[in-house]
């Protein structure tokens, strides 16, 4: 009888992409019914991945998470483990399994009083197996910090399935010809102080020195603070041809689905994005990818905490790099 294991994954975008390398090695080596418990960001990327048996979605709301509990209870899944920090999501206490196991990330700012630490082990442990504490803050003090792959690859073989080291992850890429063409990504980093500068001489940089097009991606609910920046700008179509012919061309995609915002990524030459879920889509996509970093925002640690995984990019950061001139160096 193939067993059942559920992975819980109920975060961002960018954490499932660092945990997908795990799960098809998982699945390559053993014969598993592997079920998600995804967030809803998660849900489409999972579906299109062929690496799950079910998917299981969590939503807000005390009746949503019960019905979830009850559904689950139903499965007797023979593994459980949890990837994703709890946030107050106790709804994992209660998904039965014969074996259980969990992360537990402590702050990467502070350290974590020993008495709470203590606290919250002992509280776990009712109903976890076996717990694996990510001592963020002592690893950055001693420089010894855990990429969000190898968290999940040690959870995993604490259990027994010893998967060695897994290949990075790469996505089936859609038949569409790559372009001269940059898509930049409106993440809301570009907002913090003179960073909406850099943006707007970026685009006007590579507008008018280079011979690319370019498509100015937004995350839901998109920031007012780019409406300057999109001023006049044309609304961008999935079933739009893109010339190379097409100099002094900008367009803005607003809110596009996952599938969509694939397609659009999987045309482009180069993808500049802030350090979000698009570096990681992009770079599982094999993309040339220009990741940045927030220069308020330890870089250094949050790199290795969350690069892409086994993927090649370029790696800048605000304020420590001249963005604008590095990036237009390599593009002409």
């Amino acid at each position: 009888m193939i067993k059942k294991i559920c992975i819980i994954r109920d975060d961002r975008l960018g954490d499932l992409i660092l945990t997908l390398p795990v799960i098809e090695t998982l699945k390559e080596k053993h014969a598993l019914s592997i079920t998600l418990l995804a967030s809803s960001t998660n849900q489409i990327l999972a579906n299109r991945t062929k690496l799950f048996q079910k998917v299981y979605v969590f939503e807000k709301g005390i009746i949503n998470q019960f019905k979830l509990i009850l559904n689950m209870r139903k499965e007797k899944f023979d593994w459980v483990v949890n990837c994703s920090p709890f946030k107050n999501r106790f709804y994992k206490l209660f998904i039965p399994a014969n074996n259980k196991i969990s992360s537990l990330f402590l702050s990467r700012y502070k350290k974590t009083h020993i008495i709470k630490k203590l606290i919250i082990h002992w509280f776990l442990k009712k109903f976890f197996n076996h717990i694996e504490v990510i001592e963020r803050y002592e690893g950055r003090m001693n420089n010894n910090i855990i990429h969000q792959t190898e968290i999940v690859l040690k959870l995993f073989n604490k259990i027994g399935f010893n998967l060695g080291s897994p290949k990075g992850y790469e996505y089936k890429k859609n038949s569409f010809q790559e372009n001269k063409l940059v898509v930049i990504h409106l993440s809301n980093s570009w907002l913090e102080g003179e960073r909406i500068n850099d943006l707007d001489e970026l685009i006007k940089s590579i507008n008018y020195d280079t011979d690319y097009s370019i498509i100015l991606t937004s995350e839901k609910n998109m920031h007012s603070g780019f409406n300057n920046t999109i001023n006049g700008i044309d609304l961008f179509k999935i079933d739009e041809e893109i010339s190379n012919n097409d100099k002094q061309k900008i367009s803005f995609y607003h809110e596009p689905t996952l599938d969509d915002w694939i397609k659009v990524l999987d045309m482009a030459s180069y993808v500049i994005t802030p350090e979000c879920g698009c570096s990681h889509v992009a770079t599982m996509l094999n993309k040339k990818t220009i990741i940045i970093y927030d220069d308020n925002n330890f870089p250094e640690l949050i790199n290795q905490e969350y690069e892409p995984y086994k993927k090649e990019y370029l790696k800048l950061v605000f304020k420590k790099n001249n963005i604008v001139e590095k990036i237009m160096g390599i593009l002409r």
